[in-house]
């Protein structure tokens, strides 16, 4: 089924016809079908590394709210460097 869907991709000839076709099946022609013994299903790779690291970033972010902590020490800090005068930093008593 992938290889025929690949080859529907290929003969499209608009863009709108490789949108539509991709939607659908979410196939697009790639060279390796033109290999014998290609089988995308036997060579997919699973990398576990980068997926474990999407759930815990959507975890980090939906669950515990890191957005919005994130986002409130962010303010805190911009709040603090605005009130600070730089001339205070400077006064001979302060270092003295």
């Amino acid at each position: 089924a992938h290889r025929i869907e690949s080859k529907a991709w290929k003969l499209a000839t608009t863009h709108a016809q490789h949108n539509n076709l991709f939607k659908s099946s979410g196939v697009r022609c790639s060279v390796l079908n033109n290999l014998p013994y290609w089988n995308p299903i036997d060579f997919v790779v699973f990398d576990p590394m980068h997926l474990l690291s999407g759930i815990l970033e959507w975890h980090a972010r939906r669950v515990w709210c890191i957005d919005k902590v994130s986002l409130e020490l962010k303010k805190k800090k911009v709040d603090v460097a605005e009130s600070l005068d730089p001339e205070d930093y400077f006064e001979e008593d302060v270092h003295d």
